[in-house]
């Protein structure tokens, strides 16, 4: 061969791989990701972020993620997504899209960065790591090993009948009991098929769905008191195994309320309201003793509202 053709054919492959390469698109709406990943019939490699402070992240998307070998591995199994949470909000599009992430951080128990996990369409993990990896190779190969619980889960969505429930069951209990977004998006789905209820999950789910509602109504309330009256919709109607729960999100939405009217008092009647509020949260604390330190606080800051709106206003003043 000569050396001219050698040098056409290695432009060629150069070409291809920075082709390749750009046709990477990084989505950051799961939502929409799964359901471009269910049309292409892939797989979704979320990567859990903090892009503007996470040095490790950095590290990885330089030697990793933006590396030819992984990208070209990219584009064949997977619809990549970045969960990011950075310092700088406008990173992601502001408070409100970077409290999803750090919700979906939850759900999805998320404890340190960089962490990547494998989803099937439907937003079930099906393994993955935390950490850098130091070459594309190796975190392909961690990531390659999630394709077994892939294919089971396909397995158990295109079984049919008792088969089909029992096999959804059994992969929901080796789910994490911590990740429960996987386990609510699976739970979905065996509910769904599952019309008698014979796993008895039923109430599971209903509980599940009515903490998840809630979640995302709060993403889109901007204030104590519209967050306040969302939880208090949703306590009026709580399922049991979420009663404690919602229980101790009014008592500390009543306690973030009472703060917000003591930072910027407008009257003294806001101190005496704010006064209230922290008396009303001690129903929703769990223990005397949390109980009694409150108490004491409220006795000591707010005995006389008049002098504490006084100081209040006059720090204002300086």
């Amino acid at each position: 061969m000569s050396m001219i053709r050698k040098l056409v054919m290695a432009c060629g492959y150069a070409l291809v791989s920075v082709a390749m390469a750009a046709q990477v698109e990084w989505m950051h709406d799961l939502e929409a990701a799964a359901v471009k990943a269910e049309a292409e019939e892939k797989l979704l490699l979320v990567e859990f972020t903090g892009s503007d402070w996470c040095r490790a992240c950095n590290i990885q998307k330089k030697m990793v993620l933006e590396h030819g070998d992984f990208e070209a591995w990219l584009q064949k199994h997977c619809v990549p997504v970045i969960v990011d949470v950075p310092h700088d909000n406008s990173r992601v599009g502001g408070a409100t899209a970077k409290k999803r992430n750090e919700l979906l951080c939850e759900a999805y128990d998320v404890k340190s960065f960089p962490t990547l996990k494998i989803m099937s369409p439907e937003r079930i993990v099906m393994g993955g790591y935390s950490g850098a990896q130091s070459s594309p190779q190796r975190a392909i190969a961690e990531l390659e090993k999630c394709f077994a619980q892939a294919a089971r889960l396909q397995e158990a969505l295109n079984a049919t009948g008792a088969a089909r429930i029992q096999a959804l069951k059994e992969l929901y209990e080796s789910l994490p009991a911590n990740d429960s977004e996987s386990r609510y998006q699976l739970l979905s789905r065996i509910i769904t098929v599952d019309a008698q209820d014979t796993t008895g999950m039923l109430a599971t789910y209903r509980s599940m769905h009515q903490m998840r509602e809630l979640q995302r109504s709060l993403l889109h309330l901007t204030t104590p008191k519209e967050q306040l009256e969302a939880i208090d919709k949703t306590l009026s109607l709580a399922e049991s195994a979420n009663l404690s729960r919602l229980r101790k999100m009014k008592g500390n939405a009543l306690r973030e309320l009472a703060l917000k009217l003591t930072q910027a008092p407008q009257s003294v009647q806001d101190i005496e309201q704010a006064r209230e509020l922290l008396l009303h949260s001690l129903e929703y604390l769990a223990s005397d003793k949390e109980r009694n330190t409150l108490l004491m606080y409220i006795n000591m800051r707010y005995n006389n509202p008049a002098a504490l709106y006084e100081k209040i206003r006059q720090r204002q003043r300086k």
